[in-house]
């Protein structure tokens, strides 16, 4: 998840200048007064695959202002490095602009209210010789044109539409140059144009020459513009809103609440930002436009897939305690077999190890029943082979998952089983730190196996070492040994996934613990001596827990981390800034015009120590708890004192 986090920060960063930038000095944007129109799940069919909604965006963009990257971002040290990356995204952006007749500022302040997109199923036309344009006298019998037909009409039965709803008020003017100027590009290429008017509503159609199935809807009431892919998709979310189609809607499916409630419920306040997805329609639908449908659907169906019910979730911004919290919630239909079978969850202890330093940037906890996941993915793998599982006269078949990594390691006189796996005490660990003074690749990864016998496990090591002792090396950071792999070729520098994997363990306490770093190790041997303070006994982390309490709501949670938010912007900030980023900008800046733009701007504002803002940022909590139904996770952000 660590890498999920900073991906976030980054994303955040980059979005939230552009989202600010409708609102830096010299510029104004003002909201219009609210108009009451439905929320996207009531214009949706109870079938949608699935969709992302803001509620509103003018309060997104204020609760965004009040965050920790927002606060920064306003920040008198950063603002002119804000305002210049905004006025550089505004010029670069002006290419496609012009050519919609609109600047980046406009495009930004469009939406007041409302934006959501949605993914659904389209029942396509009937008839070939419905299509708009197309001439039909002559037919062609032909094997290949046979095929393309076929092909054509299995995309039709199972095509998928979308739906786009982008609540303006009544400052909608940005948007129909928009769509006046995409309208006269689709005319030009085939499109025909089709007005017509429904219940006092001007609905256009946009339909591609040829192929009917192929549309585009658009229509605007009270406010909100309304863009359908497919054919009939805004007509019948039009149809929703004015009560005239009496099929139910997404919001009235039990499946969507089920799978929504948990998240839409959590707080005591409506969450700014929600979303739904059922991926198990999806692939099926995929599978069935595809032409090896019924040689592929069998298979994904004995996976146990479709129990897969679907993934919801929620973002609440705002709050006393908390900056922003996130649910998302995994509908599972038991009993949990198949693919589904490898999702072991187990309750246990989330509290740091004595090894776990107190300036680890995250740490990692998960309880997991490794012994059966190991055996159900052994049951996947054989299923995929066409391999037997039941027991013959002379034992287990041979070719299964299982037999075949006993074999690998027999070689090394090792029984895979039982000197590995049957060690594993179900829990795993993980930790990201960064090393002083966060130097570019700096970030390093420690991983962590909880061990039924620690002692068992040293021998079983011990065993490796010695038959594979030109590859495994064997040395000793006071009392406790470091087994080293030994690159292939040592004179070369190991970069990017090469260079994170383990290539150093230790056996800590009653933990096998693995990492990237020799240095991470030695400092979790010193911690567990107690030359080093202790994760378990920082401050920040007991805030932490103090307010997981609250959001578990009782359940007991499977999953805990926790991560220092301010220490993953610095990675990033310190990348920025560094004198070879700087060096790959000029080199690349000739070639790229996006690249050579960064980095002129970055020699024209000198970033300030990345200190001044370090008390912009708190703690980041996240959770995740198993029940019959499903898994829920969350994340939370604490508010900065």
């Amino acid at each position: 998840m660590s890498h999920v986090r900073a991906t976030k920060f980054i994303v955040n960063l980059v979005v939230g200048l552009a989202l600010m930038g409708v609102s830096l000095p010299g510029q104004r944007c003002v909201a219009d007064e609210p108009v009451t129109v439905p929320s996207a799940p009531r214009l949706l069919p109870d079938d949608a695959i699935g969709y992302i909604r803001i509620e509103n965006v003018e309060a997104f963009r204020k609760g965004f202002a009040e965050s920790s990257v927002g606060r920064m971002v306003q920040d008198p040290k950063m603002a002119p490095l804000a305002s210049d990356l905004f006025q550089t995204l505004a010029e670069l952006f002006r290419q496609i602009g012009d050519q919609m007749d609109v600047t980046l500022e406009e495009l930004l302040a469009i939406p007041r209210g409302q934006l959501a997109a949605a993914l659904v199923m389209v029942d396509g036309p009937e008839e070939e010789d419905q299509n708009v344009g197309e001439d039909t006298s002559v037919k062609d019998d032909s094997p290949d044109a046979i095929r393309r037909r076929l092909a054509k009409q299995r995309r039709r039965q199972y095509q998928l539409g979308g739906l786009i709803f982008i609540e303006t008020g009544t400052s909608d003017q940005a948007l129909k140059r928009i769509l006046d100027r995409y309208q006269a590009i689709l005319k030009r290429s085939g499109y025909v144009l089709r007005n017509e008017t429904i219940a006092g509503t001007d609905l256009t159609r946009l339909i591609r020459t040829g192929d009917q199935s192929d549309q585009i809807e658009i229509f605007s009431r009270d406010g909100m513009t309304v863009i359908g892919i497919g054919p009939g998709t805004a007509a019948a979310a039009l149809a929703r809103w004015q009560g005239t189609d009496d099929q139910p809607t997404l919001a009235e499916s039990t499946h969507f609440t089920h799978v929504m409630t948990p998240c839409i419920g959590a707080e005591d306040t409506l969450p700014q930002i929600t979303f739904f997805f059922e991926p198990y329609v999806l692939a099926e639908r995929l599978i069935m436009r595809s032409g090896n449908a019924f040689l592929i659907l069998p298979i994904f169906q004995s996976l146990g897939l479709e129990r897969l019910q679907g993934v919801g979730g929620s973002v609440f911004q705002g709050g006393e305690a908390f900056e922003d919290i996130t649910h998302v919630h995994i509908a599972i239909d038991p009993p949990r077999d198949g693919l589904l079978g490898v999702i072991r969850p187990l309750e246990g202890d989330t509290n740091p190890p004595s090894w776990v330093s107190d300036d680890v940037t995250s740490y990692t906890s998960v309880n997991w029943n490794i012994a059966k996941t190991y055996e159900n993915f052994g049951k996947i793998v054989d299923r995929f082979n066409g391999v037997d599982r039941p027991l013959d006269a002379g034992g287990e078949d041979e070719r299964t998952f299982r037999r075949q990594m006993d074999s690998r390691f027999k070689r090394l006189d090792l029984d895979f089983q039982t000197e590995f796996i049957d060690q594993l005490d179900d829990r795993i660990v993980s930790i990201v730190q960064f090393t002083k003074p966060h130097p570019p690749n700096s970030l390093s990864f420690l991983t962590a196996f909880q061990l039924r016998d620690a002692q068992a496990m040293t021998i079983t090591i011990d065993k490796l070492a010695d038959v594979a002792s030109n590859v495994l090396t064997v040395d000793a950071f006071g009392s406790t040994k470091i087994y080293s792999l030994r690159p292939r070729d040592a004179s070369r520098e190991l970069r990017g996934p090469e260079r994170l994997f383990p290539r150093y363990a230790a056996i800590i306490d009653q933990w096998l613990v693995l990492s990237d770093r020799r240095e991470s190790l030695e400092r979790a041997i010193r911690t567990d001596a107690g030359t080093l303070p202790s994760l378990a006994t920082s401050l920040e982390y007991g805030l932490m827990v103090s307010e997981l309490g609250g959001q578990l709501r009782g359940e007991k949670p499977f999953y805990l981390s926790f991560s220092r938010s301010s220490d993953f912007l610095r990675q990033f900030y310190d990348f920025t800034g560094s004198s070879s980023t700087r060096a790959f900008l000029d080199s690349r800046g000739e070639s790229q015009e996006f690249l050579g733009r960064m980095g002129a701007l970055l020699k024209r504002n000198e970033l300030p120590p990345f200190d001044q803002f370090k008390d912009y940022f708190a703690p980041t909590g996240s959770f995740g708890y198993n029940e019959p139904g499903g898994i829920h996770f969350g994340t939370f952000t604490l508010r900065p004192e």
